[in-house]
């Protein structure tokens, strides 16, 4: 092999070695920042779900009383 084409070789790997770690640091940083967000979102639907669960066992009660009164009226006419 031409010494010629032996540098031409190891100056265009050092480049791409570069971009090939650019890209794998990159893509770790992306990784970490995407979970760090499902973890975020899951703890934001876990408190929408109590929020939803609170609200329906609300309107449950609200149902139960509305039909006792409804009784009582019934019961004192």
């Amino acid at each position: 092999m031409d010494n010629t084409v032996l540098i031409a070789f190891i100056g265009a790997s050092i480049p791409a070695v570069a971009s090939i770690v650019t890209s794998i640091m990159q893509a770790n940083k992306t990784t970490a920042l995407l979970e760090e967000r499902d973890k975020t979102m899951k703890e934001q639907l876990v408190k929408i779900e109590e929020k939803v669960e609170t609200h329906n066992n609300f309107g449950l009660q609200l149902a139960r009383l509305e039909t006792r009164v409804d009784i009582l009226e019934r019961n004192r006419g």
